[in-house]
């Protein structure tokens, strides 16, 4: 997998854009159970579902 370069902004903030690349495999998720009686990350407040199909889901989150 490789990167790309250049300059990207965040329309919401007027600042530098950030961004996480994940690489996918096709294999079984070994997700743990949440066991910490903690909310779950996702969805949060301001969060924003923006895709999902059988192998990822991707939110929109703003940060404070």
């Amino acid at each position: 997998m490789s990167g790309h370069g250049g300059t990207t902004s965040d329309t919401a903030t007027n600042g530098p854009a950030h961004e996480v690349v994940v690489e996918l495999k096709d294999a079984p998720s070994k997700t743990v159970p949440n066991t910490t009686g903690l909310p779950p990350a996702f969805p949060r407040a301001g969060s924003k579902k923006i895709l999902e199909n059988e192998k990822v889901r991707v939110w929109n989150y703003a940060g404070r």
